[in-house]
């Protein structure tokens, strides 16, 4: 395949691919060290094993020396290594005498040594019998290593990454290495776009992954694997799309089509000339390029890759002529006059401000009118879901999704901030929701605000002014909607009587809260700018057990104190097996009052009451002949 000849050296970055792998080698023998019997061998240098023999194999010169480096550099490593290394395979001053000699690696079979690990290096030149007795780390080792590479971008790039972000990476790698043949340059050098995407553009990791393409070959796809329920932490779905993107498109940076056979330069040609319209004058200059070259011209072929293949319209020399979807402002024009029931929707100054939309959409072009333009028409736009779906994605770009919310709003600030000018005044979040009061009464999930109003409400007394909460009901604060729902639902239940019926709804609608996110800056005359804005979309798993978190610290406080109650997990799963527990899926735990499974609270009688007031810390503990229980 291609080695492809990625443009760092215009990028702003430090890291040279060599350190990245030199950290991944180094992590190898790490890895080894601590699965050793004596675990605690790089703590205890006391502690001695039988020497084991190493040498890395067919790696370049810098490779080597940099692993090499890497080692000694690390204390705890250091003291565990005799390190011989043969001279003729680093260049001269790559690295100190110390670690060279004249032999050859066979050599080192013999030479006795007092160190855990002996290291040496073998050529492909230098094949005998004798290597066999030499364990070899070659290539194909270090790519398997996938949690070292993970580590290596977040410790030599400084980019921090969350938990479920770490293992959803490694996972991606691990496809990746799997379903194309890469060499450990094409890795690193994917690490530091990584790198570069998270840090310089604010790209979360699924992204970042996308953007990173180019450097394995493949055309920049930006939110080809946006979708964070698809691409998670299992391998199966990330190696499918990897697959698919090496089978279907690898080959076109080739010259080739998936079946093998040579892309037709006339067909292209037209199909560019088809599509002239909506593609933008430099991209046609690099796609025009692409077409009149060859398999030669590495640097037209890095041009088009590093084009979006989506959003810069590449697929359109290569794919089978589509229908087209029509224009966001036609379509939007389009429902004003078929479909809008309101009368007089749509006045004569945005309907010029949309037929001027039609020729900007084209390049891509977004301003601030369009963004008032829907803040005003939302509520119209709502009759048809896909096209307000189509106007979100517009003005907000990509949105966020959570399960999360703090882990939310801190990735949507990450990515507010990232490539912001110097500040030039007081900046602040500006948090917004598009609901109405009926749809906060009558169209969420009752519990499930009642556990984001628990869960979170520590969020706004942290942040206090640095974040505005807006909203659209008069006489009514964000704030006190979302961080004090029971108290904003109680006059309506009053008024309902005995009529209210509580929402216990599960659809996505009612499980979900989309927040509007903005970086604004306000100047020494209290001007206020809105610098940015991206969408935040909270959402809520029905099987989790917080749904009845408020009414268990509830039952709790009204028996007057700390209690320990006990619940019991299934017996038997679903499938017929032995059943686990998850906090994720309430149905491993057995129901309590014969029907709920959520709470963790055993129902309190008369007794318990009369004992808990006696007491002012008590322990409830109901009983049963299954031992296996949640505490809570």
């Amino acid at each position: 395949m291609l080695l492809w000849k990625t443009r760092l050296a215009r990028r702003e970055t430090t890291l040279q691919a060599n350190k990245i792998i030199g950290w991944v080698g180094a992590a190898f023998f790490e890895d080894y060290l601590n699965q050793l019997p004596e675990a605690k061998l790089l703590h205890d240098p006391s502690v001695t094993v039988e020497p084991a023999r190493f040498r890395l194999d067919q790696l370049t010169g810098d490779q080597i020396a940099t692993i090499v480096r890497e080692i000694v550099s690390r204390p705890s490593l250091r003291q565990h290594f005799d390190i011989k290394i043969p001279r003729a395979l680093v260049d001269e001053g790559a690295l100190p005498e110390e670690f060279l000699f004249n032999d050859n690696a066979s050599s080192v079979r013999n030479l006795p040594t007092d160190k855990s690990i002996s290291l040496t290096a073998s050529s492909k030149e230098h094949r005998d019998g004798t290597l066999i007795h030499i364990t070899a780390v070659s290539a194909k080792e270090l790519r398997s290593n996938s949690e070292a590479w993970v580590e290596a971008c977040c410790q030599l790039g400084e980019i921090a990454l969350t938990q479920e972000d770490d293992k959803t990476f490694a996972k991606a790698l691990q496809a990746m290495n799997e379903a194309i043949d890469l060499s450990l340059v094409q890795i690193a050098n994917f690490c530091l776009l990584i790198i570069e995407a998270n840090k310089k553009h604010g790209l979360p990791i699924r992204q970042a992954i996308g953007w990173a393409l180019p450097s394995v070959g493949l055309p920049r796809d930006t939110e080809f694997f946006s979708n964070s329920k698809s691409f998670a932490q299992a391998v199966r779905p990330w190696r499918a799309a990897f697959d698919k993107l090496a089978s279907n498109r690898l080959p076109l940076l080739k010259y080739q089509k998936p079946n093998g056979q040579a892309l037709d330069v006339a067909e292209m040609q037209q199909r560019l000339d088809e599509n002239l319209p909506d593609i933008e004058p430099d991209i046609r200059e690099v796609l025009q390029r692409f077409i009149n070259g060859s398999i030669d011209d590495i640097e037209t072929i890095q041009e088009l890759a590093e084009l979006e293949w989506e959003k810069d319209n590449v697929h359109l020399i290569f794919d089978r002529p589509k229908e087209k979807l029509q224009g966001l402002a036609a379509t939007t024009l389009q429902f004003f006059a078929d479909v809008c029931d309101a009368e007089d929707a749509l006045s004569d100054e945005w309907r010029l401000h949309l037929e001027d939309l039609k020729t900007r959409e084209k390049r891509s072009e977004w301003n601030d009118e369009d963004k008032q333009f829907f803040d005003l028409h939302r509520h119209y736009l709502e009759q048809d879901k896909k096209l307000y779906t189509r106007w979100e994605k517009a003005v907000f770009g990509q949105p966020i999704d959570c399960k999360d919310f703090l882990e939310g709003l801190v990735s949507a600030t990450y990515q507010l901030l990232a490539g912001q000018e110097d500040i030039r005044g007081e900046r602040y979040l500006k948090v917004s929701v598009n609901k109405g009061r009926k749809a906060w009464l009558e169209q969420i999930n009752h519990d499930v605000m009642s556990y984001f109003s628990l869960m979170y409400q520590g969020v706004y007394a942290l942040m206090g002014e640095q974040i505005v909460w807006s909203s659209s009901l008069k006489n009514t604060a964000l704030a006190d909607i979302l961080f004090a729902y029971d108290d904003f639902l109680a006059p309506h239940k009053q008024r309902a009587g005995k009529k209210f019926k509580a929402v216990t709804s599960t659809a996505k609608a009612a499980l979900q809260i989309k927040f509007e996110v903005s970086l604004m800056e306000r100047d020494s005359q209290a001007n206020e700018t809105a610098l940015k804005k991206i969408q935040l979309i909270w959402n809520y798993t029905p099987s989790h057990i917080g749904m009845s978190l408020a009414d268990d610290l509830g039952r709790l406080l009204e028996k007057g104190g700390v209690a320990c109650t006990q619940v019991y997990r299934r017996i038997v799963s679903k499938k017929g097996g032995v059943q686990s527990v998850s906090l994720d899926d309430v149905s491993t735990l057995e129901a309590t009052f014969s029907v709920v499974f959520r709470t963790l609270c055993q129902e309190l009688h008369s007794t318990d009451s009369e004992d808990i007031t006696s007491w002012p810390h008590s322990t409830l503990t109901t009983h049963s002949s299954n031992c296996n229980q949640a505490s809570h």
